[in-house]
C-alpha cells in the first residue's frame, strides 16, 4: 500500500503557470512578455484572468474553440479564439475583449495572438526590403532578448518589413526538412511583431495599437 506522502505528485508553481500561459496578462506575477495590459476604471493596472468555460463549434471546414476568461475581481472579460482548418495546417487566432465596469477602461497593450515556443536551437526567417529591393530574406538564430519587426506602410505591407515570420525549431532552416512554425498578421494596417527569447521559451505576440479606450458598454 502506498501512503499519501509517497504518492507521486505534480505541482505547478504560479510562476510556471504564468510562463506557460497561452495569453498572459500584466498583473501580480508577469515574468514573461504579456499579451494584455489594462488600466481599470479605478486606476488599478493588474489583471488575474481565470477560465470561465471552453466552447467548441464546427463551422464548415473549420473548428472554432473559444476560451472564455474573466478577471477574479473586475467584470472584465477576454475571449481567446482559435479556428483550426481541417484541410490545412493552419490555426487562426484572435481575441475579443469586453468589460462591464462603470467607467471606461484603457487598453495599454493587447495582442491579437500569442504563441509560446519551446526553447532550443530556434532560427527566425523574415522578409524585409526597400524600393526596388523588396523581399530580402533574413535568417538568424534567436538569441536572448527581444526582436521587434514593424511595418508602417499599411496596405503596402510588402514594401519594407513583412507581417510574416517563420521559426525553424531544429536549427538552421533547410529547404526540404525540419520542423517549422509560420505566423502572419492578417491586417491592412500597421503591423508589429514582438519576439522575446528567454531561458524558458520563445514567444511571439502580434500587438495591436499601443493604447485604446474601452468605453462603457
Amino acid at each position: 500500500m502506498v501512503t499519501d506522502f509517497l504518492k507521486p505528485t505534480c505541482r505547478i508553481s504560479l510562476r510556471q503557470k504564468r510562463t506557460n500561459a497561452a495569453y498572459p496578462e500584466y498583473g501580480l506575477n508577469a515574468p514573461v512578455e504579456t499579451a494584455l495590459a489594462v488600466k481599470h476604471a479605478d486606476g488599478n493596472m493588474t489583471l488575474q484572468l481565470e477560465v470561465l468555460n471552453v466552447t467548441t463549434e464546427k463551422e464548415g471546414n473549420a473548428v472554432t474553440t473559444v476560451v472564455a476568461l474573466k478577471d477574479k475581481v473586475y467584470p472584465f472579460f477576454v475571449n481567446v479564439c482559435y479556428r483550426a482548418w481541417q484541410d490545412a495546417d493552419v490555426i487562426e487566432s484572435w481575441t475579443e475583449i469586453s468589460h462591464q465596469e462603470k467607467k471606461p477602461v484603457v487598453l495599454n497593450q493587447f495582442a491579437s495572438g500569442y504563441l509560446p515556443i519551446r526553447r532550443g536551437d530556434v532560427w527566425l526567417s523574415h522578409l524585409s526590403g526597400s524600393w526596388a529591393n523588396e523581399g530580402v530574406l533574413t535568417q538568424e538564430p534567436l538569441t536572448p532578448g527581444m526582436k521587434v519587426i514593424k511595418n508602417k506602410d499599411g496596405v503596402r505591407n510588402s514594401h519594407t518589413d513583412h507581417a510574416e515570420v517563420m521559426f525553424s525549431l531544429d536549427g538552421r532552416p533547410q529547404e526540404n526538412t525540419g520542423n517549422v512554425i509560420g505566423a502572419a498578421s492578417v491586417t491592412a494596417a500597421t503591423t508589429n511583431s514582438a519576439l522575446r527569447h528567454t531561458m524558458m521559451n520563445t514567444t511571439i505576440s502580434l500587438p495591436e495599437s499601443t493604447k485604446r479606450t474601452l468605453l462603457i458598454p
